[in-house]
């Protein structure tokens, strides 16, 4: 058992490093022969689905719909052996209606966007790892995750976020990108691209052509870009260039408006001129170009989405992506359906995308052919799988612990003869902390507790741990307890530092950048002397805007 175990390992790498240079043209053409045009229409549809378990619901939308591809969520999740159950249910009954499997796709980003909690390692987010500024680092977060993600039967994560963060009041990318540098967002996103895909689980880079430097959240209003195109060449543009260079096999774009590139206020995701012009012609990307999800205010709060799936298609795109399974499926279905029927869309448009759909469903071991068929392929990570997935955790420690900046006056973290005084109520920050006499604990504290706790030498210093949902009001009333000479405050921060930065209240702060155990693990460590914080940091927090 160990001999063919060692033979599949070998035969998997051969196909990681030499499978992505084949030419599957004959097996596409084998598996198109014997699709419908309502097949074909079916596989650039990825849509979510209910429940936790395979449901009458679910299997009806697959049977009479035969998507591409579903996209999962946390309440598709209740546990990851159910989930993987689920996953091998609606890959078998898409077998059953079209011949296809599916692309199984989520969005498992690390720190404050993750769907699957166990039997998946709980790596800090994209910005953690962007200061960490280590492309090797982020190589072995990809590889590992892919093979966790692929065990489970998840095919593509919607990730990296290759958004260049330079804008400090960004309400919905923050911490989710990389950084403010794209020098560092594109080293960074094309080492976790390689280790993701290396794995055999596809990458998706998003949101095309950048999402970083705007005040506004696609998910309510349509963002609007005042940029031209040299802006965008010299920073939006430079990670997705080094992703495509990575292969990435998938582009996310965005739902925003560029109206000085594009007049009519037209958004990316609808864009001749950004998928076919910059995207496909200029950039030479031949991957999968998806939308984000359709049913976000900036596209269903101003179109019809028969309509604008429609335009998606003629501007390029290849798959309609939706977050929801009601009544939005049959009517972008329906629409695409009629534009075929009534010549606004060409066939050969159609084929073109589901070329490249099955080209990217072969080449990352999800079709397997059998007797001319297409068919799910197993997945065996094989025993270097074994060995990469085994250094998890050590991959994941570093990462975080890396990621530890400390901004302002670094005496203050481990100071010679003053007491500290930690406030937080977070336990997994208490219980990882070494406490001695030199050190106090406080949930929460007064002024008048702080001036009765004495010191020999200096005064105080109150390292607070403001958890990342709390109120700035918080910060505010912490520093007014320690102001007036009772004490010099820290605040330690898990969450999007950007509002904190403004705000002024803080000028002493050691941030993780992400806010899962073990980033708050590590800025426990840190405290107790395990390792020294960097100072300053590689993203620009807003001082200098």
């Amino acid at each position: 058992m160990q001999k063919i175990c060692s033979i599949i390992s070998i035969l998997i790498s051969i196909f990681i490093f030499y499978g992505c240079k084949k030419n599957y043209d004959s097996e596409i053409i084998s598996i198109m022969k014997k699709m419908d045009m309502d097949t074909k229409i079916g596989q650039l549809v990825m849509f979510a689905v209910p429940g936790s378990r395979m449901n009458p619901e679910t299997a009806s939308l697959i049977m009479k719909y035969r998507p591409g591809g579903v996209l999962l969520f946390g309440y598709n999740v209740a546990d990851s052996k159910t989930l993987k159950r689920y996953i091998s249910d609606m890959q078998n009954d898409a077998i059953k209606s079209c011949g296809v499997p599916l692309f199984v796709s989520i969005d498992q980003e690390g720190g404050r966007v993750i769907r699957i909690t166990e039997d998946v390692t709980q790596f800090p987010g994209s910005m953690a790892a962007g200061s960490a500024a280590d492309r090797k680092l982020a190589y072995k977060w990809g590889r590992i995750l892919g093979i966790q993600l692929r065990l489970i039967g998840v095919n593509i994560n919607l990730a990296p976020v290759l958004d260049v963060n330079n804008n400090p009041e960004n309400p919905v990318i923050n911490t989710r990108s990389i950084g403010s540098d794209p020098r560092i967002v594109s080293e960074i996103g094309s080492g976790y691209i390689r280790g993701l895909q290396d794995s055999l689980c596809i990458a998706v880079g998003k949101h095309f052509p950048g999402h970083g430097d705007t005040n506004k959240d696609s998910h309510k209003t349509l963002p609007v870009i005042g940029y031209g195109m040299d802006r965008l060449e010299k920073i939006e543009l430079l990670p997705f260039r080094k992703a495509i260079d990575e292969n990435v096999g998938g582009i996310m774009t965005a739902h925003i408006s560029y109206p000085v590139i594009i007049k009519n206020g037209e958004p990316a995701t609808m864009s001749d001129f950004f998928i076919n012009g910059v995207l496909r012609g200029n950039m030479k990307f031949s991957g999968i170009v998806m939308t984000d999800a359709m049913e976000m205010d900036a596209i269903s709060k101003r179109y019809d989405l028969g309509e604008a799936s429609l335009s998606v298609l003629k501007a390029g795109g290849d798959i309609i992506l939706l977050s929801s399974y009601g009544q939005y499926v049959p009517l972008i279905v329906n629409r695409l359906k009629k534009a075929v029927k009534n010549g606004e869309l060409p066939e050969s448009r159609i084929d073109e995308s589901v070329k490249r759909i099955l080209d990217r469903k072969l080449r990352y071991g999800i079709i397997e052919m059998k007797n001319g068929s297409a068919a799910l392929a197993g997945y065996l990570p094989g025993e270097r799988g074994d060995r990469i997935v085994s250094e998890s955790e050590k991959v994941n420690r570093e990462l975080s612990r890396r990621s530890i900046s400390c901004i302002g006056d670094d005496n203050l973290i481990r100071p010679s003869g003053r007491t500290r005084i930690f406030v937080s109520g977070d336990r997994v920050f208490f219980q990882n902390l070494n406490l001695d006499e030199s050190n106090l604990y406080y949930e929460n504290i007064t002024r008048k507790q702080l001036q009765g706790v004495k010191t020999s030498l200096k005064k105080n210093i109150v390292l607070y741990f403001y958890p990342e949902f709390d109120d700035l009001r918080a910060v505010a009333r912490m520093k007014q307890v320690c102001d007036g000479g009772a004490a010099d405050l820290v605040v330690l921060f898990s969450g999007n530092p950007f509002p904190l930065v403004k705000s002024g209240l803080a000028a002493n702060m050691l941030i993780s950048f992400s806010n899962t155990t073990e980033s708050v693990r590590q800025l426990a460590e840190c405290l107790n002397g395990d390792f020294v914080p960097r100072k300053g940091s590689t993203i620009d927090l807003g001082f200098t805007k």
